[in-house]
Order: C-alpha cells, then sequence, then structure tokens
C-alpha cells in the first residue's frame, strides 16, 4: 500500500522527494546568513555600510531572543518533567 495519499491523490517517490527538497531549501542556516552579509558589506559602499550594521545588530538581537525564548520554554518543560513522580502500581 505505501503512504496515504495526500490531499487525496496518491503521490510518487518523485514528487515526494522534490517536496522534501523544497522543504529543506527553505531551512535558513545562521552561518549561511552571516557569510552572505559578510560579503555584502565588503562590496557594500562607504554609505551602505551603516545601514547593514543595523541591519545586522536587529538580526542578532532577534536570534537572542528567540533563543531565550527557546531555552525559557526548554527549560520550564525540563523541570516540570523532572518534578513528576510516577505512579506507582
Amino acid at each position: 500500500m505505501g503512504r496515504p495519499a495526500i490531499h487525496g491523490t496518491p503521490m510518487t517517490n518523485a514528487e515526494r522527494q522534490q517536496r522534501h527538497r523544497a522543504k529543506l531549501a527553505k531551512i535558513v542556516r545562521a552561518d549561511d546568513v552571516l557569510t552572505a552579509l559578510g560579503r555584502e558589506y565588503i562590496r557594500a559602499g562607504v554609505n551602505e555600510q551603516p545601514a547593514i550594521r543595523a541591519g545586522v545588530k536587529k538580526l542578532l538581537a532577534r536570534w537572542e531572543r528567540d533563543e531565550a525564548k527557546r531555552a525559557r520554554r526548554f527549560g520550564r518543560w525540563r523541570s516540570r518533567a523532572a518534578g513528576r513522580k510516577r505512579k506507582k502500581r
């Protein structure tokens, strides 16, 4: 039988692979972003560099906020899981 159909029509293996690759292409990696920004900064003129620096500061602040939020959520989850007691049978 294979996998269940998505939206009523079965997908071939090739279609499934294309969909998977498209999903992976959307993933943004921090190293790639920073490398691209470094290249753009070097190529930019003196007038454009302050705008790039401001954008990088905003981006890094956003990443730090997201990381802090993730750490808080993970910490709460972890502390709740550690505090639970198993039921006696």
